[in-house]
């Protein structure tokens, strides 16, 4: 990843400004990890009835498709990711972090650890 996204990515997360949720970029209220990058990049979250349900997702602009849970190919080809859902290591993947309950100080740790794999 880009040093400079991963700089900005850091101080967002650390920030306070972002609620934390699981298992969606975006909820309404909260972002993933993953959200929040999106957020930084300029994305915008739009919002869809499913099911009596309100559904947040991000339009990629380049696939034409919409994504709920993970980056957008516009997005990670902006900050030079290598995945849509953060794998860091074999296995190691930054929404499992997420989704598990790491805060997102300790998401930022990881970041800074190893954020030329990402």
């Amino acid at each position: 990843m880009k040093a400079e996204w991963k700089d900005k990515w850091v101080a967002a997360l650390r920030s306070g400004e972002y609620k934390q949720t699981r298992e969606q970029l975006y909820d309404g209220k909260g972002y993933c990890c993953l959200g929040v990058l999106c957020k930084i990049t300029g994305k915008k979250f739009f919002r869809d009835d499913y099911n009596h349900y309100y559904h947040y997702y991000v339009k990629d602009t380049q696939n034409g498709i919409r994504e709920d849970i993970v980056l957008p190919t516009d997005v990670m080809n902006e900050v030079d990711m290598r995945t849509k859902n953060g794998a860091y290591r074999p296995g190691l993947l930054l929404v499992n972090l997420n989704d598990s309950g790491k805060t997102f100080s300790e998401i930022a740790d990881v970041i800074e650890e190893h954020w030329e794999a990402l």
